[in-house]
């Protein structure tokens, strides 16, 4: 009897870095590093997660890795991540895992300023960058 000696697939993560004026979104798995993949500019929420959920079907995302700043006193915000949140898992039926976003869109301004991109010129791709860094955190903290 033949053994199977497929590799098994690898784990598909989608970072997400929720604003209320635009979402970064980024993907990684078990076998690469994470890149920025898109900004979500839609302004009625049913559209927004639409656009997140084409992007799960999409990549075959298995874990959702959600930005949430624990250093933020913005109530609005943590309410609409912990909705988010409740929506992607509902809809997925996939894990959704937090993680502390505090500095992300800081650390991303100076990755993109690396990059020769200052100032305006940072707008379209500051919020999926951030999801990156959010994004190689939560792995870094999983060993991943």
């Amino acid at each position: 009897m033949a053994s199977d000696l497929r590799a098994p697939s690898p784990q598909v993560f989608l970072g997400i870095d929720y604003g209320m004026k635009r979402i970064g979104l980024a993907v990684g798995t078990t076998l690469s590093q994470p890149h920025a993949l898109d900004t979500i500019t839609l302004s009625k929420r049913s559209e927004q997660l639409l656009a997140i959920l084409n992007a799960v079907r999409e990549w075959q995302v298995t874990d959702i890795v959600l930005g949430k700043p624990v250093l933020s006193h913005d109530q609005l915000l943590h309410n609409a991540i912990n909705k988010l949140a409740h929506q992607l898992a509902g809809h997925c039926k996939l894990p959704v895992h937090f993680v502390d976003e505090s500095y992300s869109s800081a650390q991303a301004s100076a990755r993109l300023k690396g990059k020769g991109i200052h100032g305006r010129a940072q707008k379209s791709k500051l919020d999926q960058e951030a999801a990156c860094v959010i994004l190689e955190h939560w792995c870094q903290s999983h060993s991943l």
